[in-house]
């Protein structure tokens, strides 16, 4: 199953960023990355000193600029009205800066969104060919930046591995909290199709049952945690085995029936503890699954003793 978004590269967009101007790859769903350093006064504007002096990651979505202009502005009043709940040594914060771009004829000044840049693409990138243990404890730092983040009253919205890198010290760092949630929120026509992260949701997170918008719950996260983590041990998205699934369509429907308890039990890599853990998380039952605090708690028995 082809799942990555940094497939396909079909073309280029030349920006202007921080002194920069050149060309860099624009991949299918048209966006592109590129490493650059971070204004220091832009940093300053929106408290995030880590970024001064370091390379950054551009994302800029397809979507139109009013929207990611209404949807970073949004953000940058959340992260304002509730700061201490995005500063965790396993959380990155990503904001919105100026810069100028265009495919063809002049550039244009648009707004992009930043954060620091990381040696590997995601973490499924990082944890090819690592130890049971290494992973273990990206999956335990991973839980504490979600325990931070529902301690603080905020739902992460999209957990998946292209949310998750690992730092030049090893260390897990989540990344977009809220973005989602907040484009489905204001621009749900343009957030609608499926993406690479459906394949790790929860079922009602896929259909809530209501064409209306419907918030994210911890208990989506838990879920998503669980099926990001599978991923991590396994080091490679659920159903990339299955032999009968091919596509994420044919994932997130498997996933609306049945959900994620249908994966088979991997032969290596889970022990009883940690099975256990990430079954009681894919509970159809909303109210059944752990909390995220339970769930930590079970990850560090399972780092020390399995």
């Amino acid at each position: 199953m082809t799942t990555s978004p940094h497939d396909n590269i079909e073309r280029q967009v030349r920006i202007r960023l921080a002194g920069f101007t050149g060309d860099v790859p624009l991949c299918h769903e048209g966006a592109y990355s590129y490493v650059a350093r971070l204004p220091t006064e832009l940093a300053a504007s929106v408290e995030a000193p880590s970024f001064q002096d370091q390379r950054i990651r551009v994302f800029r979505s397809r979507i139109s600029q009013e929207a990611t202009d209404d949807i970073l502005r949004t953000l940058v009043a959340q992260y304002r009205a509730n700061p201490v709940a995005y500063h965790h040594p396993n959380i990155t914060l990503s904001v919105p800066g100026p810069l100028h771009e265009g495919i063809s004829g002049p550039m244009r000044p648009t707004t992009a969104l930043l954060s620091p840049w990381f040696t590997s693409e995601d973490i499924l990138a990082y944890v090819q060919n690592g130890s049971v243990y290494s992973k273990i404890k990206l999956a335990v730092q991973l839980a504490k930046a979600v325990e931070h983040l529902h301690n603080h009253n905020v739902v992460h919205g999209n957990i998946y591995p292209g949310n998750v890198f690992v730092t030049d010290q090893g260390k897990a760092t989540l990344a977009d909290a809220c973005i989602f949630t907040l484009a489905r929120l204001l621009y749900p026509d343009l957030t609608g199709s499926l993406v690479e992260s459906s394949m790790y949701q929860a079922p009602e997170f896929l259909w809530p049952g209501t064409d209306a918008f419907v918030p994210p719950t911890t208990a989506m996260d838990v879920y998503a945690l669980a099926s990001t983590i599978f991923a991590i041990l396994t080091e490679s998205p659920p159903f990339q085995n299955v032999p009968s699934i091919r596509t994420v369509e044919q994932a997130v429907a498997k996933i609306y029936k049945v959900g994620h308890l249908c994966l088979p039990r991997p032969a290596s890599g889970f022990c009883d503890e940690l099975w256990a853990c990430l079954q009681s998380c894919w509970s159809k039952i909303p109210g059944d699954r752990p909390s995220i605090g339970e769930i930590v708690t079970a990850l560090e028995y399972i780092e020390l003793y399995c």
